[in-house]
């Protein structure tokens, strides 16, 4: 609209005015030309010493003469007035410093410009790898959408396979579990924030726009409680927060990032260890099937008995076992890799659920299961530091024979 009344105001103004200028310069341009040629015919003798006419017209000069303002080429002239006029410094001040405002996309430039400059204002010579960060995330985004397996852990097709159906459909563009494995591709990969994951999952083809602030939420619910979670493995806090948010609030984003958030888990205690004596790992199994801080302080104390040998006994059954300590040291690590195990199989039973299941009794009891892992695992998070529970602590679920 301002457009449309500036060049009124530009009309009002100056269009008369250049258009009698016009007339005058190809007046005098044809007049310049008519006596050039005239003295060219007559060998250099004056034009008026012929015919004694000052009106004389030379040769192929046509009707054009001196008295002729080409009034076809009013057009032409008209739109070099534009022309001039847009390009002109004086109205590039008149319009509030757009320049050319008569060009249709002029004020959409002066957006970016401004933009462009505040940003280099901003970064300076920083303004190059900015770019190229931003092309970071973007593509370690688009490769965790290319890439379903990446976020498999390697002990075969479990849950986080987005390739496998689940209550919340598979991965890929436009999806809830596609969604949520961009942003985790382009924050671990790409090293960004939550504050990237809108970038990233356009760069990936997203167009969802709902979907797309959904798992944004998620994530940022996740990573803003993280560091509120009175644990010390990070890994486990995101597990623990994502588990907390879905609980409270049964969304298909919620589960889709509390999946992240357990296979993160699982990707930084990914198995394999062994044991050459086998009685070792049955200690192991002695001890997931009754975890508790005493047993754990006792095989705490035994790794670091490095020269030595200790002997321990959980119960179960199985008696006393006998073990060095780097078997103590490896046992620690396959207790961590049970408990991350266990919580994958347990997130597997909530995805395997049937469509439009998330607020059924079912989901209610597959969550309970989830939570009593989480537990166990945060018990041992925080006995591992010689810590104990606090009331802040995410509770385990309550005894199944409770109403």
């Amino acid at each position: 609209m301002s457009a449309l009344f500036f060049a009124t105001i530009l009309q009002i103004l100056f269009i008369p005015m250049l258009r009698k200028l016009n007339g005058n310069l190809k007046s005098g341009s044809e007049w310049t030309a008519n006596r050039t040629a005239l003295a060219v015919q007559n060998g250099g003798a004056k034009s008026g010493s012929g015919s004694g006419s000052g009106s004389e017209t030379a040769l192929g000069m046509g009707h054009a003469n001196a008295n002729n303002a080409m009034r076809g080429m009013g057009m032409l002239g008209t739109l070099t007035a534009f022309s001039t006029v847009s390009n002109s410094p004086v109205t590039e001040w008149l319009a509030g410093g757009t320049r050319r405002p008569l060009d249709p996309m002029a004020r959409m430039e002066k957006k970016y410009q401004k933009a462009s400059w505040k940003e280099w204002i901003r970064h300076g010579e920083n303004w190059g790898s900015t770019y190229y960060d931003r092309e970071q995330l973007n593509i370690s985004g688009i490769n965790a959408l290319r890439n379903p397996d990446h976020f498999a852990v390697n002990n075969g097709v479990i849950a986080g396979h987005r390739n496998m159906r689940s209550v919340i459909g598979v991965g890929g563009v436009n999806t809830r579990r596609g969604a949520a494995a961009v942003i985790e591709g382009m924050m671990e990969d790409g090293n960004g924030t939550v504050n990237n994951a809108l970038a990233a999952l356009r760069a990936a083809g997203f167009t969802d726009e709902n979907l797309m602030y959904d798992a944004w939420r998620a994530r940022s619910y996740v990573e803003r409680n993280t560091e509120d979670e009175p644990l010390f493995f990070k890994p486990v806090m995101a597990a623990d927060s994502a588990l907390r948010n879905f609980q409270d609030n049964r969304t298909e984003a919620n589960l889709a990032e509390l999946e992240n958030s357990v296979l993160r888990l699982r990707r930084a205690h990914p198995g394999g260890v062994r044991f050459t004596n086998d009685r070792v790992e049955s200690l192991g199994i002695d001890y997931m099937a009754n975890p508790n801080k005493a047993h754990y302080e006792e095989l705490r104390k035994a790794t670091e008995n490095t020269n030595g040998m200790s002997t321990l006994d959980f119960g179960n059954g199985n008696g006393p076992v006998t073990l060095s300590g780097r078997d103590a040291q490896r046992l620690t690590t396959w207790i961590g890799n049970e408990h991350a195990l266990n919580a994958v199989n347990a997130l597997d039973t909530i995805l395997a659920m049937p469509a439009g299941s998330l607020d059924s009794d079912l989901a209610k009891k597959n969550i309970a299961a989830l939570r009593d892992v989480m537990s166990a695992a945060s018990s041992d998070d925080i006995w591992a530091v010689d810590q104990n529970r606090t009331p802040w602590n995410p509770a385990p679920p309550q005894p199944t024979s409770m109403p």
